[in-house]
């Protein structure tokens, strides 16, 4: 049997892979400081992340819109979609734990 994978209408995965570690925000308590960027699986960090800030997490990547206005989320909300779909997150901090993704 071929296990399936559900898409979003977002065109991302919902099913979280099975042999990656990844977190559900709502359901996940928040990583510890050595995690500075989550992304949703599936998607290219370098276009959409949240990055930590001192007051939550900050989307940023070249799909932000209005970053620099737009205020921190706290961690709970982090892996919801813009289609207003919960996606499992992935830690993608750089290995040097510069938070320069």
């Amino acid at each position: 049997m071929v296990a399936t994978t559900r898409e979003c209408p977002c065109y991302l995965p919902l099913n979280p892979p099975a042999d990656e570690p990844v977190m559900i925000p709502s359901r996940d308590p928040e990583p510890g400081p050595e995690v500075k960027i989550v992304a949703l699986w599936g998607q290219n960090p370098a276009v959409l992340r949240m990055e930590r800030v001192a007051t939550g997490w900050h989307t940023r990547g070249a799909a932000a819109s209005h970053h620099e206005i737009t205020p921190p989320e706290p961690w709970e909300t982090v892996g919801f979609c813009y289609r207003g779909a919960e996606h499992p997150v992935v830690d993608v901090t750089p290995a040097d734990g510069s938070g320069d993704a």
